[in-house]
């Protein structure tokens, strides 16, 4: 039987008793391929019980969490598994803060225990590593004698948020450079003759930094792919500093003009 009703700032607080999940954990277990089947699966599968408590989980999750038994975890609700950082904010545990309303994961496994297959994202910190995890989570309603679950499966998807990230600031800065290029191009036949190979100076300068960012989005890439090779080398700092200062001067003032 569940505990006793307590507060919660969202989603439900009463926990099944310890009994009742060996109960349920030993009942999935008995079920033909079941457990076969998920441990054969590289991304995290949990069954959760109607409390949102953990009544199997698959191998993905024990070498996520270096466990040397998996059981360990039964009767905890994903985020306490992952220790999420606002897991134990109050004594009803994970989904039960006003943080949580917010939580694709707590979400997708309501919506689940409802009876509706659902797909989310959201983001775990860790509270001691302060490790974040992107997660990409799906919840499939899973009925099995008289008892509901829910089938809670987590992918990782930092690598596919890290791309997004790099790609945005990638054609950002590109859209900045090829504005100096437009721009130092517009002035050449309006500006006066004297003026020509201080902007051709600069010209080629927005030609050389396009060049660059094109270069490191590669580097980029292959970082991402694992094919990066690195050679390490020297640079002046104060050269460096100083080229980075009459760049941004040099951006300010064309756009000044």
């Amino acid at each position: 039987m569940p505990v006793e009703k307590r507060k919660t700032d969202y989603a439900p607080a009463e926990r099944a008793s310890k009994d009742q999940i060996n109960e349920e954990a030993n009942a999935l277990l008995d079920l033909p391929l079941l457990a076969q089947l998920l441990d054969a699966i590289p991304d995290i599968v949990l069954i959760l019980n109607a409390y949102r408590q953990i009544a199997f989980a698959n191998q993905a999750l024990a070498d996520a969490l270096n466990l040397s038994d998996r059981r360990e975890i039964y009767g905890l609700r994903p985020g306490e598994a992952l220790q999420c950082i606002h897991a134990d904010e109050n004594n009803c545990g994970c989904g039960t803060t006003c943080f949580c309303k917010t939580c694709g994961a707590v979400n997708a496994i309501l919506s689940g225990l409802r009876g509706n297959k659902t797909m989310q994202e959201c983001r775990i910190r860790q509270k001691e590593t302060g490790h974040a995890f992107d997660l990409r989570v799906a919840a499939t309603p899973f009925k099995t004698g008289n008892r509901s679950y829910v089938i809670f499966v987590a992918t990782d998807i930092s690598h596919e948020k890290r791309r997004n990230v790099l790609e945005r600031t990638f054609f950002h800065d590109i859209s900045n450079t090829l504005s100096g290029v437009v721009g130092y191009a517009e002035l050449l036949p309006i500006s006066p003759s004297r003026k020509h190979k201080e902007l051709l100076a600069q010209l080629a300068i927005c030609v050389h930094r396009l060049q660059e960012e094109i270069n490191s989005q590669q580097g980029l890439i292959s970082a991402e792919n694992g094919d990066l090779s690195v050679h390490p080398g020297s640079i002046r700092s104060l050269e460096f500093l100083r080229e980075m200062i009459n760049c941004y001067k040099k951006e300010i003032s064309l756009y000044l003009l």
